[in-house]
């Protein structure tokens, strides 16, 4: 496989993994903005804040609260919502990418693939 392809197959799994569960989920919420730019825009920052977080904070509970706590607010934030929906479609987005892990795992396996994550 070229590596052209393979890198635009891991940004098309990692899209699929990361942003279009979070737009569900603001779809689910009825949050106001549940476009593609601004789950993506809300990914980005939550990347951001887990770097931050994981240079600065060296306690992994004090960090998990602030994780909570800022997240759900930049969900809020990027997709027009309130904090507690905010907080929900934290919730809603990992489920849905923990339902996609396990059937993308089930058709994998059913097929006979097995899929080398450390082969980039």
């Amino acid at each position: 496989m070229s590596e052209i392809l393979q890198l635009s197959l891991f940004l098309l799994v990692l899209v699929v993994l990361t942003v279009i569960p979070v737009m569900f989920a603001a779809r689910i919420v009825r949050a106001r903005n549940t476009g593609f730019w601004s789950a993506l825009a809300a990914v980005i920052l939550l990347m951001v804040l887990s770097l931050l977080l994981e240079r600065f904070v060296p306690q992994q509970g004090i960090a998990l609260a602030i994780a909570v706590i800022v997240g759900s607010a930049i969900y809020a934030f990027t997709l027009g919502t309130t904090w507690l929906k905010g907080f929900m479609v934290a919730i809603l987005s990992l489920v849905i990418v923990i339902g996609l892990i396990v059937v993308l795992t089930m058709v994998l396996a059913g097929i006979g693939l097995t899929v080398d994550l450390f082969s980039f």
